[in-house]
This record gives C-alpha cells, sequence and structure tokens, in this order.
C-alpha cells in the first residue's frame, strides 16, 4: 500500500513539472521571473539604443513563436523613462517606449543597461547617450493684434542646451516692444509684449516687423494691427420704438430701463430724455413734429417735443401695441391681445379720459399701424390671419371708420408690417409688396411691384424713403419672426423701378478684451433696426444693435453720410 501511495506521489510530480505556467503581472521582481517556458524565444527589436539630447524612441518586443508571455523592466539608468515597465505579450508585438532625458547644463556622454526579465528568458539593450552643443530656438511667423487688443505676447523658446540672446527693433512706429534685448536659459522661454500705437491710426489694418537677432542669426517676424475707431453714439438703454421727424430733423424713441422717451437732434448730436411712469410698448410722432405719443399697456403719454415735457398721461383700455397720432392730438391705439378687437380712439387734447371705439368691421389684435402722409387716413397690417392683408381706417372726423382692407387674399404676401414713400402715393409691406394708394377706393391698394431682397425669404425690417435721392433705405432679415436674422448691411433701392443698388456696410461693435491678458474681447456686427433719412437726403440716422456681444450697453446710433 505504501509503495502505490508513493508511485503516485511521483507520477503527479512529474506530470505538475511538465506543464508551461504563466505567472500574473508582477510576478516577476528583481531575483527573475520563473521561467517554465523554455522553448519560446524572447525576441527584441534591437539590443542597442542611441540618443542624441532629449528623444523618444521605440523598442519592440516579440516571441518566436507567438504565445503569450509576460515581461517586466528590472532595470535602467536614471536618465531615461520607460513606458509600460511591464506587461503580456500576447501572440502580438508589445511596443516600449524610452525617453531620454538631459540632465540640466550637461553636455557630454552617458550609457547604461535596460534589462527585461521575461517568462521565456531575460535579455538587455545598450542605451548611449551623446549630448552636443545645441542651439535651437522656435517662434511664431507672425502676430496679430486684433482691435478689441492692446497688445499680443510673443513668446520664444529655447528648446536647445544652451543660453541665447537676442535683440529686437520695431520696423516702425505702429507698435512698441517690450524688451530690446535678453537672454534665455536653455530649456526656459523668454517674452516680448508687442503693444500697438494706435494714436496715428484710422480704422483698418495696419502692418509692421520685428527685427531679431538670435545668437546672430536673423529672423523677422510679421505683425498685423487691426485698428476699429467707434464713430457710433452707444446708448444705455435699450430701444423698444422709435420714429423720425423730417420736419425737426430729431429721432425720437422709446426705452426701457429706465423708461423714457428720449429725443435725438441729428444736427446738434445730442439727446434729452424725457422719464416716463409707465414702461412703454410703442411711440408715435405727429407730422408737424410738436408732439409725441408713448403707448403703455392701459395708458397713453402725450409729450411736448418743443418744451421736452410730458403733457398727460391717460388711461385707455387695451395693453397698446402699436400706436398712431396725428397733429390735431388725436391718438389711435390698437390692441396687443385679445383677438378681434377694435382700435382705442382718444382725444388727447380734451382735460379727461375721452376714449371711443372705432366704427365698422373689427380689426384683429397684434395689427401694426401707421398714419398716411395726408394725415386722414390711417393703414393697417394684421398679423396672426392667414393668409395677412392691409386695412384702411379714415380718421377725418377723429373717430377711426374700418373702411376696407385690399383686394388681394394671399395673392401677394404682405407680412405684417407697412412703411409709405414720402408723397403716399405707394405703400410698401414686410412681405416686400408693394401697393399704389389712391383716394379712390377702386384704384386704392392696387399691387405695384415687388421689391427683391438678398433671399427670397428675405423680409423687409424697417423702410425709409428719401424723395430727395429717389431711394429707398431697407433692413431686412432672414428667418421666421421667433428667429429673425438681421443682415448687417442698409440696402439701398431705386425708389422708382425697385431696383437694388448698393449696400451701406455698418460700423462694427468693439468688445474690449481684458486688460490684463488682452483676452476674451471681439468685434461684432451691428445689427440694425431702424433706419431714417434726414430731410434734406444728406444722411441716414440708424439705430443698430449687437446682439450676443456681452455688452453692458448693446444699443447705438450710427450716422451714414451719403455721397
Amino acid at each position: 500500500m505504501k509503495r502505490f501511495i508513493y508511485l503516485i506521489l511521483v507520477l503527479f510530480f512529474i506530470a505538475s513539472c511538465e506543464k508551461d505556467s504563466i505567472k500574473d503581472p508582477g510576478d516577476c521582481d528583481t531575483d527573475g521571473c520563473d521561467t517554465i517556458v523554455s522553448d519560446i524565444d524572447f525576441v527584441l527589436s534591437t539590443d542597442t539604443l542611441f540618443f542624441e539630447g532629449q528623444e523618444t524612441k521605440s523598442l519592440f518586443i516579440t516571441t518566436d513563436p507567438a504565445s503569450r508571455v509576460e515581461y517586466k523592466i528590472i532595470a535602467h539608468p536614471d536618465w531615461i523613462t520607460v513606458i509600460p515597465e511591464s506587461g503580456y505579450i500576447d501572440h502580438n508585438i508589445v511596443e516600449i517606449e524610452i525617453t531620454s532625458h538631459v540632465p540640466d547644463g550637461f553636455l557630454g556622454s552617458l550609457d547604461g543597461m535596460l534589462d527585461i526579465m521575461s517568462t521565456s528568458g531575460s535579455k538587455s539593450v545598450y542605451l548611449d547617450m551623446f549630448v552636443d552643443e545645441q542651439f535651437l530656438y522656435s517662434l511664431p511667423d507672425s502676430l496679430k493684434i486684433p482691435a478689441y487688443a492692446n497688445s499680443q505676447e510673443l513668446i520664444i523658446f529655447n528648446n536647445g542646451n544652451i543660453p541665447i540672446h537676442y535683440t529686437a527693433t520695431a520696423s516702425n512706429n505702429y507698435i512698441t516692444l517690450s524688451s530690446a534685448t535678453d537672454s534665455i536659459l536653455a530649456g526656459q522661454q523668454g517674452s516680448i509684449i508687442v503693444s500697438a500705437n494706435r494714436e496715428d491710426m484710422q480704422t483698418g489694418q495696419y502692418s509692421s516687423m520685428i527685427n531679431l537677432t538670435i545668437n546672430g542669426e536673423a529672423e523677422t517676424i510679421d505683425v498685423l494691427v487691426d485698428n476699429l475707431i467707434e464713430q457710433k453714439l452707444m446708448l444705455d438703454v435699450d430701444v423698444i420704438d422709435a420714429e423720425y421727424s423730417k420736419v425737426n430733423d430729431v429721432m425720437v424713441y422709446v426705452s426701457a430701463t429706465p423708461s423714457a422717451l428720449n429725443i435725438y437732434d441729428v444736427s446738434s448730436g445730442t439727446i434729452e430724455s424725457i422719464p416716463l411712469s409707465f414702461s412703454p410698448t410703442s411711440v408715435s410722432v405727429s407730422p408737424d413734429g410738436a408732439t409725441a405719443a408713448v403707448g403703455h399697456d392701459a395708458r397713453i403719454t402725450y409729450v411736448d417735443l418743443n418744451t421736452v415735457s410730458v403733457i398727460k398721461t391717460m388711461n385707455v383700455s387695451c395693453d397698446v401695441l402699436d400706436i398712431v397720432l396725428t397733429n390735431d392730438g388725436w391718438a389711435y391705439a390698437f390692441p396687443r391681445r385679445d383677438q378681434w378687437e377694435r382700435i382705442r380712439c382718444v382725444n388727447l387734447t380734451l382735460p379727461y379720459d375721452n376714449e371711443v371705439l372705432h366704427i365698422g368691421s373689427m380689426i384683429y389684435a397684434g395689427t401694426k399701424a401707421r398714419l398716411h402722409p395726408s394725415g386722414n387716413y390711417i393703414y393697417g397690417a394684421n398679423n396672426g390671419l392667414s393668409p395677412s392683408d392691409i386695412e384702411k381706417y379714415d380718421i377725418q372726423e377723429g373717430q377711426a371708420v374700418f373702411l376696407y382692407d385690399s383686394p388681394y387674399h394671399g395673392t401677394h404676401p404682405m407680412g405684417g408690417d407697412l412703411w409709405f414713400s414720402d408723397e403716399g402715393t405707394r405703400l410698401i409691406t414686410r412681405g416686400k409688396t408693394v401697393l399704389k394708394l389712391s383716394e379712390n377706393p377702386s384704384q386704392d391698394l392696387i399691387y405695384n411691384g415687388s421689391i427683391s431682397l438678398q433671399s427670397n425669404y428675405a423680409r423687409i425690417k424697417w423702410l425709409d424713403h428719401s424723395s430727395n435721392n429717389n431711394e429707398l433705405y431697407i433692413i431686412s432679415t432672414d428667418g421666421d419672426t421667433w428667429d429673425e436674422i438681421h443682415s448687417p448691411y442698409i440696402y439701398v433701392h431705386n425708389a422708382n423701378n425697385l431696383v437694388y443698388k448698393h449696400k451701406f456696410e455698418l460700423e462694427k461693435y468693439l468688445v474690449p478684451g481684458n486688460e490684463e491678458n488682452n483676452q476674451g474681447g471681439g468685434i461684432y456686427d451691428a445689427e440694425p433696426y431702424f433706419v431714417f433719412g434726414n430731410s434734406n437726403g444728406s444722411s441716414l440716422v440708424v439705430l443698430t444693435k449687437a446682439m450676443g456681444s456681452g455688452l453692458i450697453n448693446e444699443w447705438a446710433i450710427q450716422i451714414i453720410e451719403i455721397e
């Protein structure tokens, strides 16, 4: 029985010795890995690696035949790093990255051995590094100082192992350099602050150069300076609505934060403001330029523009979306909501609230309206109806009377807003449709052409006519009512044949960068909302906004001179 047990143990030991054994990662140590698989060759791509300074080189390890073998780096000199230091060769090729590091200020040679232990044997790679004097540096080919920044930093990197010395000069007086000469140690960087001198610059781009000499080598860096001189008048309010009096050459606009009616005198460039007790929704200026009416929610404010004062504030039974004022003090308030509605007709000259509703067919809430140049009629463009249309109301007796709408119902796009030619013979809609006007109802609101804009989807945001220049000045938008995309131009069309002539590009907005690092600034397109031609046709007054710029105050007034 003892002999039988002994025989079993011997056979078990022999069988165990014949089996391959691969240990888990990390079982190899400095004393070596258990080499069980003796018939697998551990193959290296090279047995020598040579470095010239700091470099990264690859060592490839495989097995013959392909098999699963564990390896570990057990020794290497301290001037290299190895990634990865252990792992498996599992029927493929393993790449090990070996990076040499040059001690500070070292010149000469270093060598050592990289020892690798594996479950199929151990091998070594001879490492040799020779460091000679290396004169290396890097710098940009060009610099640009944007309009929103005062300077840029020129970085010079010393990539060699010896110090470098530089001298720098500017080719002209458009830029100033913070440092004319300096030294940079090996592996370090130096910087020159390049500042723009904008005192003698106009709007545009200015070129300069930095001439460098680095350890006797000549280098040239191109420098481009963007300059933008803002001529526009920045406003510290948000504009709600605006109108223009060609009688006095003043633009009247109402604003929020704070609520006010503002009078901009084009000739002097000055602004006078009248505080309002309620938030404004719309404004209308009388044809004689003497008074203005401001719409609010349930109120109307009557203003004397000559004395720059509020005459009175009166109640009105609607939230006023749009308002129209006549010379004789009648104000017509168009409701914002409640679907089918009536125009509120208010005689502002009476000492008490005097509201009457218009006579005839009802209008739809959201209607935008304008006073015809004759002063006898108001034309309205309804919104929220399909198809949209243009309506006419008689106001000669004070109380408005609905007369009729256009003979077209979907034939020509109307778009929900309208403007007149100076003489009142034509009406232009937001939908680019032009209608001929007449006292004769059978000849009134008759199709008279269409205006072509920059795209088929573009609509008219605002329009003004100059009879002196025979031109239409148009602000257009793409997109829909909820996501309008403003074009940063004023488009000019011939007023007779409606043909496009040219466009005025609006002055951009300059947002300064951070004073410390000149970052975070930018240049933003001006998006126009209102355009008015002055009385003699010599200039345009444009209200613009810098959408998405991050400016606290985004609105501005820009004057465009017409040659």
